[in-house]
């Protein structure tokens, strides 16, 4: 059976095409691709049980390599969120009306049977055990022979004065979702604190709602992290387009109102009336468990190539992983670490040498992918632009000598898929392909995209 992987999400379909959309991002069936699969069945004597703690990206993908390997040990599946793994990616597709609730979860419950992975959802870990090999949980306590950390991140909330006022949300779970939803109705007006790709998404979803919206981005530029000057530029003229108010370089100091939410102050003293903020800001990794253990943590949970930590019989993946001291905090690199996590776990001894960063923004109904390094920095660098004559669309590589080193892509996503398949292949553009993008031809991605199959 073919297997088929997600250049977007990193999900792989096991079938003889790939789907029509991905389940978990929505994908194309264009934008998946087919992959070989290394995994074989190795029993493993001194390991017959592998728990998880954490059933998001990177708990499952680790769940299902240490299943591909080894058949007989028993895998548990610890959940402090009392449902099984959904696609976050679709939170806010759920905000705005596009999703159902159903549509959130990947896995159907025969699924879980199928691969014997024994789930204990609603199930908080309170404290790891290292020397004794056992977990405990507020019902019960838990052997293991490995341990797989995937504790993920909460939302970060600044100190801002008035956020604890009733209609003061951030997005990072289904339950946050619900919340909002919740509190919507009667709401007409609502502020977004926070220009980057999750809030510009939230923001995407209440305007499908016909709310009126504003975004407040302390930078001067949108999605600050993942675009240059002309690329946020084409990106904030397609959000305001969609009736989106964008308020750059706003610094909001205070949610104003009495128990609930009234509006907001910016330090420079103007004044926005809004029924309900949604603050995204950032992340913050969940590292308190791993740090009662004894475990090394600095930012986050620190480990190797092997994604071991400090202890060896305890890996961890995820949101809340610092690897050559970088957090990813990005859903793509948990899918890869939770992987090489499952893998090394189950026995095997498989490098992560880091993940190539991309960014994909889909809920605004325009095609945004920004991969790897996205301005040249250092001698040698290069960068070959184009742009649309409507100034609705933008492609940007950045290569040193033909070697891709990242880019942006506003308004075509199939270009971004053959980029980000050719930098992680590492394979060098000729001269001549060089001056075909310099000359506006930039199908010449996909096509070597196409060769190397």
């Amino acid at each position: 059976m073919n297997r088929w992987k997600c250049q977007v999400c990193g999900f792989v379909h096991e079938g003889d095409e790939p789907p029509e959309f991905c389940p978990i991002c929505d994908a194309r069936q264009e934008e998946f691709e087919l992959i070989e699969e290394s995994l074989v069945a190795q029993p493993s004597a001194d390991v017959s049980r592998v728990v998880i703690i954490g059933n998001g990206a990177a708990g499952i993908e680790a769940a299902r390599a240490v299943r591909k390997q080894l058949e007989m040990a028993e895998i548990f599946l610890f959940s402090r969120e009392p449902y099984p793994f959904y696609s976050r990616l679709f939170l806010t597709s759920y905000l705005a009306g596009q999703k159902n609730r159903e549509e959130l979860f990947v896995y159907p419950d025969s699924w879980y049977e199928e691969h014997q992975i024994r789930q204990f959802l609603g199930q908080e870990v309170t404290e790891i055990i290292p020397e004794e090999r056992k977990i405990l949980t507020q019902d019960d306590v838990c052997r293991y022979d490995r341990l797989i950390l995937c504790l993920g991140a909460s939302a970060f909330r600044p100190p801002l004065v008035g956020e604890e006022k009733d209609g003061v949300f951030t997005l990072r779970s289904l339950d946050d979702a619900d919340r909002i939803l919740e509190y919507l109705p009667g709401c007409s007006r609502v502020a977004v604190i926070g220009g980057g790709v999750l809030g510009l998404e939230i923001a995407a979803a209440f305007a499908k709602r016909g709310l009126e919206t504003h975004v407040f981005e302390l930078s001067r530029r949108l999605m600050p992290r993942q675009l240059d000057e002309s690329g946020s530029a084409v990106v904030q003229r397609l959000v305001e387009e969609r009736g989106i108010v964008v308020h750059l370089h706003a610094d909001v100091v205070e949610i104003e109102g009495g128990p609930r939410v009234e509006g907001v102050r910016l330090r420079s003293g103007e004044r926005i009336p809004v029924d309900l903020v949604v603050l995204s800001v950032g992340i913050w990794p969940e590292v308190s468990l791993a740090e009662e253990a004894g475990l090394q943590v600095k930012k986050g949970i620190v480990v190797n190539d092997y994604l071991q930590t400090s202890d060896p019989a305890i890996y961890a993946a995820g949101d809340a992983v610092e690897h050559r001291g970088r957090i990813y905090g990005l859903w793509l690199p948990s899918v890869e670490q939770g992987r090489i996590a499952g893998i090394n776990a189950g026995g095997q001894s498989r490098e992560y040498k880091g993940s190539v960063v991309s960014t994909v923004l889909k809920v605004l109904d325009l095609e945004l992918s920004s991969l790897g390094q996205f301005q040249a920095t250092r001698p040698g660098e290069e960068e070959v632009i184009w742009k649309s004559e409507d100034g609705r669309a933008y492609r940007k590589l950045v290569h040193a000598d033909g070697r891709l080193l990242g880019g942006i892509f506003i308004g075509d996503n199939r270009m971004a898929v053959a980029a980000e398949m050719l930098m992680k292949r590492g394979t060098v553009l000729p001269e001549s392909d060089l001056q075909q993008l310099k000359a506006g031809d930039w199908n010449v991605l996909d096509v070597k995209r196409r060769k190397l199959g």
